[in-house]
């Protein structure tokens, strides 16, 4: 019978030492790679000269582009007076020929439903027209608002501050429109 090697304990110990440093090493540039990605995704790079930071009354802030829709909503929203405004939802907001939501619209119907909460006394009516006066193409335009509404409620705006509207002689885009009304 073949006797086995044997090694004494502090051997052992050293050999265990040893292969432990150096899986340690070959790990060493993975973990740091790793590192490095989580403190970059943790991090929002702002560009002042683009974004503006917007506080709002329930002492929340957003971030806007200084020309969105949701920028000029909230200026008019700040306004003292009641009354009622008229804005303009773009194309870009949805995939084409579709009522899907592109990331840009998720991002502008996040931003609306924010300033909504924000402003409990504004209510809004989305219009739907059809597209360069072809009537075929209402159906989707109602698809569209009707999605800006369904999201809006999704989101925690409450069914009565937000409602749905066909106007056969709107805008002749066929965009919808955002009709704000503030209450004092």
């Amino acid at each position: 019978m073949a006797k086995g090697l044997s090694i004494d304990r502090k051997a052992r110990s050293a050999l265990v030492a040893a292969s432990l440093l150096i899986a340690g090493a070959s790990l060493l540039p993975a973990a740091k790679f790793m590192a490095a990605r989580v403190r970059e995704k943790a991090e929002h790079v702002f560009f002042p000269a683009d974004d503006q930071l917007v506080g709002l009354p329930n002492g929340s802030t957003i971030l806007l582009l200084p020309d969105s829709t949701e920028r000029r909503i909230a200026d008019w929203l700040n306004l003292t007076a009641a009354g009622e405004q008229t804005f303009q939802v773009v194309n870009e907001d949805f995939t084409a020929a579709s009522a899907v939501l592109s990331r840009r619209g998720w991002q502008d119907l996040a931003q609306l439903a924010h300033l909504l909460e924000a402003y409990r006394g504004a209510t809004i009516v989305v219009i739907s027209s059809p597209r360069y006066g072809d009537i075929q193409t209402l159906p989707l335009e109602r698809m569209r608002a009707a999605r800006i509404r369904n999201e809006l409620v999704k989101f925690g705006i409450d069914e009565d501050r937000v409602a749905v509207r066909s106007d056969a002689f709107g805008p002749p885009e066929g965009l919808a429109l955002l009709v704000a009304t503030k209450h004092r």
